[in-house]
């Protein structure tokens, strides 16, 4: 409870310095800056873009949830990248067919712990410091810019269904598929046509 008093960016103050390359980060004591909600993400997206120096044409990076690809597939046809079952890791919900793009999950079916019969999950939720207590088991970005979708598919987790479904029709500019706790698939409207359910899941479509 106490830590919480320095959490959120808005205690954090970023000042332009006269060297164009830098800034001067500066936050109170006992704040501390983490970037591990989207450090895969960004990773994913410069491996790419070397790849892309070094002449490489079309290529696909997976970091365990986060998805890169670069061009299409050499024959030119999409990438297939089934989003995984978060209630059974051998299985899949569907699978997105799409072209140079990242696509990013995130979940807390994979790092958590069980205590007491209470299962506490590693994504916080930053207005209460303890693990999120969300109606959704994973939200999967799709968006050209890896960064944002790993922030992104973090970040509408922790906001629930209902939040991640309003920030999309204020905000767009990137595609989601969510998979609820009640065993629902919401799909965004832009992956319409790109998105194949496995089996006889439930998809909704949620459309700006």
């Amino acid at each position: 409870e106490s830590l919480l008093e320095n959490v959120g960016f808005s205690r954090v103050t970023v000042s332009s310095l006269s060297d164009a390359d830098s800034v001067l980060v500066s936050m109170p004591s006992g704040t501390e800056i983490s970037f591990a909600s989207l450090a895969k993400g960004c990773a994913a997206k410069y491996a790419i873009q070397a790849m892309a120096a070094a002449g490489v044409t079309s290529g696909i990076i997976s970091l365990g949830g986060n998805v890169q690809t670069l061009g299409v597939k050499p024959d030119g046809s999409n990438w297939n990248v089934a989003i995984q079952d978060p209630e059974n890791s051998s299985d899949y919900v569907g699978i997105i067919s799409v072209g140079e793009t990242a696509v990013v999950t995130s979940g807390g079916y994979q790092r958590y712990f069980i205590q007491n019969g209470v299962t506490y999950q590693h994504i916080i939720d930053p207005s209460t410091g303890r693990p999120a207590e969300s109606d959704l088991l994973s939200v999967t970005i799709v968006c050209s810019d890896g960064t944002m979708a790993d922030a992104l598919s973090t970040a509408l987790y922790v906001l629930g269904e209902s939040g991640a479904k309003n920030y999309y029709e204020t905000y767009g500019d990137f595609e989601m598929i969510l998979v609820t706790d009640d065993g629902r698939t919401i799909v965004s409207g832009g992956l319409t046509d790109n998105f194949e359910a496995n089996g006889d899941r439930t998809v909704e479509y949620v459309r700006r």
